[in-house]
């Protein structure tokens, strides 16, 4: 194939693209009232996908869109540059060639998604075949036109030349912003363009996820009882409210001992139907908090002996003893039954995972613990990464969470990132990095209580970025 000559640079006086936001209209009985998120229907743009590199100009009111131009200086043209961006093919790019100098023109149409505003001159790198790559430049920018405010962009552009070292360190030069699209966070809803930063971090924190998952279910996944077991008790203990929360995180894709997970019996007792934080964080809702059980104790089996022939646990099970709400229930069905005050003991600290020292030495990481939680030579703050699930009666978190107060603080790093996710707030992906790498190291009961809240903020975390 003939090289590509460069086409002279056309000057443009095309102002940039404005988002105009539309007043809200009249709306009669005929409209929908259900909402969809168009973002998400925006993934389903016509056309062929043709992944490239985006570089899109920065525009200030002295600057108005234009061609590349090799010859300006660099502070006049500057680029954001979005590696990997996808366009939407939508018509067959028309080939054709001079039959006088031999140049080679392509011209054709692209939908762009709502993520970005691009303007005539932006440039497109992708292959143009024949194994290099071409500098493609918009040549008209213009609304998807659909019913959707958010429906996009389309573009016709055309084939300006096969990229040199000359124009790549250029654009090097020129380039003040670098973003990844993610068109996974695009479907699911969530900012699709990340800074490179933030694309580490998250490759980071989704690798924990199989991770802490197989750590967590070879310690706390009892066969013999067919369930999750509390560690470290005085007797086998089972903590209803923490199976039932995983069974609705995991399936049966991320362990094959979820599939084997059972909870156990524990209905005849009114006051196991009471919310507790496991409620909260399902719902990811902040209102729920103070409506939830905040005390636990913990009863022996017999309280549930009641009724043999629906498997109760005290029959099914070699499980000696159960979590159980520390506070008065609030059903109907508990209120008109009577509810006999149940005696407890409280939850009692873990240990550590290892027994033989030389192992615990081998955690460099661990200079020092407290009744609060470890505090880790990188720890530059006041703040400590966890406290202990038992630095008080109150269920998994403090009491400093459950009765939060801005104004005194004292949260954990990983409360504070477990507030902020409830409050719908963004997440602190590098705080989430960090206690997922930390977590290994924890004592048992810290891990059997805050892998799955890890696990569940790993989740949801992307809506943030």
């Amino acid at each position: 194939m003939p090289a590509v000559k460069p086409v002279k640079p056309v000057p443009s006086t095309t102002p940039p693209i404005e988002v105009v936001t539309q007043p809200e209209g009249y709306k009669g009985v005929t409209v929908d009232s259900e909402y969809i998120e168009v973002d998400t229907l925006t993934t389903y743009i016509e056309g062929k996908a043709w992944i490239g590199d985006l570089y899109t100009q920065i525009l200030n009111d002295n600057n108005r869109p234009k061609d590349f131009d090799i010859t300006i200086d660099d502070q006049y043209q500057p680029y954001r540059l979005i590696k990997g961006f996808e366009l939407k093919v939508q018509s067959d790019q028309s080939v054709s060639q001079n039959s006088q100098s031999g140049e080679l023109s392509a011209t054709g149409t692209a939908g762009i998604y709502p993520v970005l505003v691009p303007n005539k001159g932006d440039i497109f790198i992708a292959d143009a075949g024949d194994r290099q790559e071409g500098m493609w430049i918009f040549t008209e920018v213009k609304r998807n036109p659909s019913l959707y405010q958010k429906a996009g962009f389309v573009a016709d552009y055309s084939l300006q030349g096969y990229m040199t070292a000359e124009i790549k360190a250029c654009l090097d030069r020129r380039t003040q912003i670098t973003e990844y699209f993610d068109l996974e966070n695009l479907r699911l809803g969530y900012n699709p363009l990340l800074k490179g930063e933030t694309l580490d971090l998250q490759r980071k924190v989704i690798d924990h996820w199989g991770r802490l998952i197989a750590l967590y279910m070879h310690d706390f996944f009892s066969r013999e009882n067919g369930t999750l077991i509390v560690p470290n008790q005085r007797t086998q203990t089972y903590d209803p409210f923490i199976v039932r929360f995983m069974l609705k995180v995991l399936g049966v894709d991320d362990h094959p001992y979820v599939r084997d997970m059972q909870p156990l019996n524990v209905s005849s007792d009114e006051t196991m139907y009471e919310f507790t934080l496991w409620h909260v964080l399902e719902k990811m809702d902040y209102q729920l908090l103070p409506m939830v059980s905040e005390l636990m104790t913990i009863i022996p089996i017999g309280w549930f002996r009641t009724r043999p022939k629906f498997n109760s646990v005290y029959y099914s099970t070699d499980v000696g003893a159960v979590i159980y709400p520390d506070q008065h229930p609030t059903s109907v069905d508990a209120g008109y039954n009577r509810q006999v005050g149940k005696a407890g003991i409280n939850l009692i600290r873990g240990h550590a995972r290892f027994e033989e020292l030389d192992r615990l030495i081998q955690n460099k990481n661990l200079i020092n613990d407290s009744a609060t939680g470890p505090v880790r030579d990188d720890m530059v703050q006041a703040q400590s990464d966890i406290k202990r699930v038992t630095v008080d009666s109150f269920y998994v978190l403090s009491e400093r969470f459950y009765h939060y107060d801005p104004e005194v603080g004292g949260l954990s790093r990983l409360e504070s990132i477990v507030m902020d996710a409830i409050k719908g707030k963004k997440i602190d992906l590098a705080v989430l990095e960090r206690l997922c790498s930390h977590a290994i190291y924890w004592d048992n009961v810290e891990r059997f209580y805050y892998i799955p809240i890890l696990l569940m903020l790993i989740r949801i975390y992307p809506r943030g970025l």
